[in-house]
């Protein structure tokens, strides 16, 4: 035994009984293979070199394992099934009850080297089986593409690239900083899961389900199927995932027309427009070494950003259902290519519809509607840009204050900012929303997505506005959805409360009766506290992310003044985040006190400095932290809330793109972990909130934007009424 070779550590381990282990390999073929033929190319590869595959494996005295050379015969290892090997009725159902045989009963021959090769005549299949011992799946694999050919080179074999690690992607260096929270998670991590791995091979074991298996299981018979995945498809997702971080953002802008949009008439409007004059709509996103991005300039090809959708994106017949499926399916899995200046436009012709997409990095909702503005004319004057009218800020009538007045208002800026940003800190590190069925959480930013259409009337918004002494559209707003979501929980969740009460009265005396009442009480106590989230209480808390304009004029601006450098209310995203509260009610209370209890809430927000704050936190977090940190926080104080809502202002004055009137303005963006987002633009005295849906989480998004709709209705005639 002075040449034998001992087994490796691993290679014994697959020669125990409990962990004997053999992989079957089974390569479907376009015809039958003969037997010479596979003895020519078992002789001519690299595979029969290999001592391990012209070894066979002794035992000394001791039970020891060892490799010992042998002359090879490879006769005796290719084995042909002429005749069918199943009653299957296709090749592949035969082939895979084949392998299931092989999986159980079938071991390899130890007075030759441990492999073989089955060939399947009947099924136009090839079988190559190695034993673990021989090595891993990797290993194996390589070797067994020694025995193909490239289909356009037959002298070639196969070419193996190497894959690029997902640590080595985009690698730069590391600062201090991030260096030693790796190493702290290396730490972390590794001691959690040696120890659950230790633990697992102890005692700790997985509830019993209809999957698990159990001593004895391996010796069971098998069945064997088969699932296909598109690698294009997989590769999809794992872009998605991979260039869709937390608050990776895309702001997606859909302009309803009268008739379909040519090509040759977009690329008019956009070669004619302000749009490709400024410089960020003409620069390529780029990261240097030290994973720092910046915009560099490069040479516009507007066709390049111009997609032309010919067919029906959806169902045929329903417009609006079709391009909110469209924009639906942008939210998740359609980033932006980084080879090209961050924006395109989708050009919807079976629906009469234009989808500009544009990067959050870009600029906010206010720089980037105020730019598409130049891409349009009115109605009445095709030679003119729409005009933008300023807004009237809420704090008109101005009036002077007195001393008393003015301290009163400071001290309540103070108090309200310190309540409000403590609220802001707690909710990015651990506070969060009570489980409701409308909240999402943690990975819903990928989940798939639904999008659906509430239509208000702003003139019913004013009217119901004025109701109210000093509201505004945005109060409006948030009382709809306040009473909106308050409907709509009534629909979903359970009535609960009288129910349960009166189940743990029936069990308490059922339990007395028993004389087994402590044990079950308490276990029933548990279990009525864990259903009890579905028992909406009066009051119940729900926290929405408002993101505020913080420019010093409310409303859309001029594009010349926001392409000002270094002005106040310049281009880029000048927002800050508010949290804004809604409490559930019972329908039957009056529909304006929802109005009154937004004001009440909004006028608080409105007098601390929350909105700045937040914007000016993020800037320092952003400088001194780095954009992960900055994410991170974004990212938790997300998860910790219900919903987000944003309210631009757009045209009064009805509008037109190359000459055809548009007919609605709707915005969307990628998805959040929010379970609702809901972005409200209005047009031509019509207003339009766009409710992008986690569709596991919100069934039915059309029956949301119902109770959004009915609220605002039941406003109006309780307005009407007094």
């Amino acid at each position: 035994m002075r040449n034998d070779e001992p087994l490796t550590p691993a290679g014994r381990l697959f020669m125990q009984p409990a962990t004997h282990q053999i992989i079957n390999c089974a390569f479907g073929l376009e015809r039958s293979v003969g037997i010479d033929e596979a003895r020519i190319v078992l002789s001519d590869s690299l595979m029969i070199e290999h001592p391990r595959f012209c070894s066979l494996l002794v035992t000394d005295d001791y039970g020891r394992h060892y490799w010992r050379k042998t002359e090879i015969n490879i006769d005796r290892h290719i084995i042909l099934h002429s005749d069918p090997v199943s009653e299957a009725v296709n090749d592949e159902a035969a082939t895979n009850d084949y392998v299931a045989d092989l999986a159980v009963s079938s071991p390899l021959s130890t007075d030759k080297p441990l492999w073989e090769i089955h060939i399947l005549s009947a099924h136009k299949s090839v079988i190559l089986r190695f034993h673990h011992a021989l090595g891993d799946g990797i290993s194996l694999m390589s070797l067994m593409l020694t025995l193909s050919k490239k289909l356009d080179d037959p002298e070639k074999t196969p070419t193996i690239e190497p894959l690029i690690s997902s640590t080595r992607r985009n690698h730069r260096k590391l600062g201090i900083d991030e260096k030693v929270l790796k190493l702290l998670k290396i730490i972390w991590f590794t001691m959690i899961y040696a120890l659950e791995f230790l633990i697992r091979s102890l005692w700790v074991k997985d509830g019993k389900t209809v999957l698990r298996g159990g001593e004895g299981v391996e010796l069971w018979p098998r069945k064997v199927a088969t699932a296909r995945f598109h690698l294009d498809d997989m590769k999809t997702v794992k872009n998605a995932v991979t260039n869709a971080p937390a608050t990776h953002q895309i702001i997606n802008c859909a302009l309803g027309l009268e008739r379909a949009l040519g090509f040759d008439e977009v690329r008019t409007v956009v070669s004619d427009s302000l749009m490709i004059k400024h410089p960020r709509f003409c620069s390529l996103l780029v990261t240097d070494d030290q994973g720092h991005h910046y915009w560099r300039l490069t040479e516009l090809d507007i066709d390049r950003h111009i997609i032309l959708h010919t067919d029906p994106v959806g169902e045929v017949g329903n417009d609006e259902a079709a391009i909110n499926d469209f924009l639906a399916d942008l939210a998740v899995s359609s980033p932006l290519s980084t080879d090209k200046p961050l924006w395109e436009i989708h050009l919807l012709s079976a629906h009469k519809c234009v989808v500009l997409r544009l990067h959050h990095a870009l600029g906010d909702g206010i720089s980037l509607m105020s730019l598409m503005l130049t891409l349009c004319r009115k109605l009445d004057d095709s030679e003119q840009t729409p005009t933008i009218e300023p807004l009237i800020s809420s704090a008109r009538n101005p009036r002077g204050l007195g001393i008393n007045e003015k301290i009163f208002k400071v001290l309540k800026i103070i108090w309200f900012t310190m309540i409000y940003v403590f609220e802001f800190m707690m909710r990015s590190l651990w506070v969060k929303d009570g489980r409701t069925v409308v909240r999402g959480g943690e990975g819903v930013e990928l989940w798939p997505r639904r999008v659906a259409t509430a239509k208000f009337n702003l003139e019913d918004m004013k009217t119901v506005k004025r109701a109210v002494t000093n509201a505004t559209i945005n109060d409006v707003l948030f009382g709809v959805i306040s009473s909106g979501l308050s409907r709509y929980l009534d629909k979903r969740s359970p009535e609960c409360n009288r129910f349960f009460f009166q189940q743990v009265v029936l069990r308490f005396s059922f339990y007395f009766y028993e004389s087994r009442f402590i044990f079950k009480f308490m276990l029933h106590f548990y279990q009525v506290n864990y259903l009890s989230f579905l028992a909406l209480q009066e009051g119940l808390r729900i926290t929405g992310v408002a993101l505020v304009n913080l420019r010093p004029s409310p409303g859309l601006q001029d594009i010349k003044e926001l392409m000002k450098k270094n002005a106040g209310s310049g281009w880029g995203n000048k927002f800050g985040i508010m949290l804004l509260p809604i409490y559930y009610h019972r329908n039957g209370s009056n529909p304006l006190d929802y109005l009154k209890r937004a004001k009440m809430m909004i006028d608080r927000k409105k007098l601390s400095l929350e909105a700045f704050l937040s914007y000016q936190i993020g800037f320092f977090v952003m400088n001194h932290m780095g954009a992960k940190f900055a994410s991170l926080l974004n990212y938790r104080i997300v998860c910790n809330t219900s919903f987000t809502v944003s309210n631009v202002v757009g045209p009064r004055e009805e509008i037109t793109v190359a000459g055809i009137p548009v007919t609605y303005i709707r915005t969307s963006s990628s998805s959040l972990s929010h379970a609702i987002t809901m972005h409200m633009v209005s047009y031509a005295g019509r207003a339009d909130m766009q409710i992008l849906a986690a569709k596991d989480i919100i069934h039915d998004p059309e029956n949301l934007a119902k109770c959004f709709e009915d609220a605002l209705l039941e406003m109006k005639e309780a307005v009407l009424r007094t």
